[in-house]
């Protein structure tokens, strides 16, 4: 990102094709619009608007109400100014009467929430919350709410990725992205103060008052988790139900980010050897794999995504491509051939898989990302860069950028013997919140917590298979009800494709 007053040449992903800049437009914090200023806030309110998201049939149209809810910038000087944050609620088919809400507290930290709205709609709401209100919201600094962070970032990221350089030159070109971030959140006069998990609940609570709301439920996913933990902690009277899917706990995690996707990658190579077709077209992919790296490190593969834009695929970016394919079951099916075409250098059939990740990469507001996580972990003021069991920078992190920018705030919380029921879904093969994070909160949560381990799913086990969307759904019915979990034995390996 450039700071005030720098200039640089145009970079390859200003010339994307119009889709890239609508996507960027549509989802991507940039497209926020300025803070509202410094006004000083007046209280919980929820003020409804248009609905302008996009792609959204006049079936679901029907059933969605937006609006926005004004918090603090600081919520210990809340006459400093105000930020306004992007609320969806989508109306069930089929209203329960006296029905608590549910809140869909998103990952990342930085993902968009209330631009999916439309396919949390047609999809998910009836899994999370049948016949029951759901309410998603955008946390401070992401998707559609104030402010916007660093907005260019992903772009210079994206850059820096394009771009063909070694492990270490291209390590100092992402970590200067950051400092360039840092830089303009000076200038544009936003404190790291203002962010974090222990600042999110206090804005989840303003929502819950704007609304009206006594007790609702929470579903929260990966980071969302932190979130719905630490807010179990603080305001367990305004809960009726929590579910965990793909427990990101709070700080000192028990296993680093290498570690977790060792093993998830091992994982994928046991089962692609244990599927015939897969072990016939791919045999020995472990080896296939670091051959791979080893040649990428060598020389690069230049893949061609658009006339006027093309990706210069080296060991880390490779190792990112890898990561995300190993999140969700569609993906993770592609991944022993995604590695085989890299090996034989087969860009026609990795253009598709590449750009639908950079959109994902894309939409993320990679500044939130940055000042939460920096917010929130203490460990990551450490300089070490986290290295896979072959010594590569198992992908970029935030290892060594929080230092010496961001001090660590208030960290999340697990409540010890929690009387809320509360249900979590782990999936064996995740690669980023394994079974292992969900385990040791169960145990923390106490009797009242249900964990659920799914075979052969990575991680959003709801959206990720079937069987975990019908436990949700049972859960969220009758929180104290016995579950029927034999679909969970049932849940087929991935048929690799």
């Amino acid at each position: 990102m450039m700071s005030a007053g720098a200039s640089r040449k145009t970079t390859p992903i200003r010339q994307m094709l119009p889709w890239l800049c609508l996507l960027v437009c549509a989802m991507a914090t940039g497209c926020q619009g300025q803070t509202q200023g410094r006004a000083p806030w007046t209280g919980p309110a929820f003020q409804e608007t248009a609905c302008d998201l996009q792609g959204i049939a006049p079936d679901v149209a029907s059933r969605l109400q937006c609006g926005t809810v004004s918090v603090p910038r600081d919520h210990d000087h809340p006459d400093e100014g105000v930020f306004a944050l992007a609320v969806v609620i989508i109306h069930p088919r089929l209203q329960e009467p006296g029905a608590a809400p549910v809140l869909f507290i998103h990952d990342g930290p930085g993902s968009p929430l209330t631009a999916q709205a439309a396919q949390i709609a047609r999809v998910e709401s009836a899994n999370i919350a049948r016949n029951r209100e759901l309410i998603l919201l955008d946390q401070r600094g992401s998707g559609r709410s104030e402010p916007a962070l660093c907005p260019n970032l992903a772009q210079d990221q994206l850059d820096v990725i394009a771009r063909p350089r070694r492990t270490e030159e291209m390590l100092a070109a992402w970590h200067a992205t950051y400092a360039d971030c840092q830089q303009a959140l000076s200038r544009d006069g936003i404190e790291p103060s203002w962010f974090g998990t222990s600042v999110t609940v206090r804005d989840i609570e303003i929502l819950r008052q704007a609304l009206g709301i006594a007790r609702w439920n929470v579903y929260a996913r990966s980071y969302g988790t932190e979130v719905a933990m630490t807010l179990q902690a603080r305001h367990p009277e305004t809960l009726r139900a929590v579910i965990l899917d793909s427990v990101y706990p709070p700080d000192p995690l028990p296993l680093s980010r290498a570690q977790t996707f060792d093993a998830a990658l091992g994982a994928m190579f046991r089962a692609c050897a244990g599927d015939p077709a897969c072990a016939t077209a791919h045999p020995d992919l472990p080896k296939i794999f670091q051959e791979t790296m080893d040649r990428l490190a060598q020389t690069p593969l230049t893949i061609p995504l658009t006339p006027f834009y093309q990706l210069s695929l080296s060991p880390i970016p490779f190792r990112i491509v890898v990561n995300q394919s190993l999140y969700f079951r569609p993906l993770l099916a592609y991944l022993p051939k995604v590695i085989q075409a890299v090996h034989d250098a087969d860009t026609t059939f990795l253009r598709p898989v590449v750009g639908h990740q950079l959109q994902q990469f894309l939409a993320t507001s990679w500044g939130d990302n940055a000042v939460v996580e920096c917010r929130d972990r203490p460990s990551l003021q450490a300089q070490a860069v986290d290295r896979t069991q072959d010594g590569s920078p198992v992908t970029f992190s935030l290892q060594g950028i929080c230092r010496n920018w961001i001090t660590p705030g208030q960290p999340g919380e697990i409540a010890l013997n929690t009387a809320i029921p509360t249900l979590l879904l782990a999936g064996e093969i995740d690669p980023i919140t394994p079974p292992i994070f969900a385990r040791l909160t169960a145990d923390r949560l106490g009797p009242k917590a249900r964990l659920i381990t799914f075979p052969n799913v990575g991680h959003d086990v709801e959206e990720s298979t079937p069987c975990g969307a019908d436990i949700v759904t049972q859960f969220m019915r009758d929180p104290d009800a016995a579950l029927n979990i034999d679909c969970v034995a049932k849940v087929a390996p991935v048929v690799f494709h």
